[in-house]
């Protein structure tokens, strides 16, 4: 604690720390400003790279109508 913070109410304090974010697609604490995460190296916007990588869902998605599909051309 500085003595600056003797000044602030009580419960309030300097934080010197980097804003941190979730990464969108592993989750990890990453910096605010980041391009790419230093985890996955995804990038962290469309702008920046392009496509993100397909999610587990949209797999479990289309596997579960291709699956549907084909119970339904097998009765």
């Amino acid at each position: 604690m500085t003595d600056d913070d003797d000044d602030l109410p009580d419960g309030v304090y300097h934080d010197d720390d980097w804003p941190t974010v979730k990464c969108p697609y592993c989750r990890a604490e990453i910096a605010e400003g980041s391009e790419r995460c230093p985890q996955c190296e995804s990038y962290i916007s469309k702008e920046d790279g392009g496509e993100p990588k397909t999610s587990f869902w949209k797999w479990m998605m289309a596997l579960a109508i291709i699956s549907a599909l084909l119970f339904l051309m097998m009765s």
